[in-house]
């Protein structure tokens, strides 16, 4: 599927360069205009994804849920960070952890029944890695697409 001028356009407003294109630019322009290539504490990493998120749901692309991190949680301990409603129907959980973050053994436990109930678990430790992550999923069902 060959990308339409407007997907590639709001990409590029949200930060997002393919890695073809990411590659060939010094670091120093790397970590001002990649995502996830300056990696920053997980708040900071999960706003960025948050914010990628938001701007596939407002084209159309995709759902999410996201629990607020400013406040305490009222979810059940142990879930992901993110839930992506993709067609298909496919359900993609994401846990964002920071550079060194290491999963509690909720999460652990949460993460492997889901998996084992059939959805997609992914422990991303950059906004740029979740965002590659959902990425790959949109082509692939953009290729189930085109098989019907």
């Amino acid at each position: 599927m060959v990308p339409r001028a407007g997907n590639v356009t709001s990409k590029l407003k949200a930060g997002y360069l393919p890695p073809n294109i990411a590659r060939l630019m010094s670091q120093e322009d790397r970590e001002k205009y990649v995502l996830g290539q300056a990696v920053g504490p997980e708040p900071v990493e999960q706003g960025k994804f948050a914010k990628y998120l938001k701007d596939q749901w407002a084209s159309g692309r995709l759902e999410y849920d996201w629990q607020r991190t400013d406040k305490r949680a009222t979810a059940r301990r142990g879930r992901p960070d993110f839930f992506i409603f993709l067609d298909g129907p496919t359900t993609l959980a994401i846990e964002l952890k920071g550079p060194d973050g290491v999963l509690s053994v909720e999460q652990a436990a949460f993460l492997k029944n889901l998996a084992r109930l059939a959805h997609r678990t992914f422990i991303a430790h950059s906004a740029a890695q979740a965002i590659r992550f959902v990425e790959l999923w949109l082509y692939k069902q953009a290729q189930l697409d085109l098989d019907v």
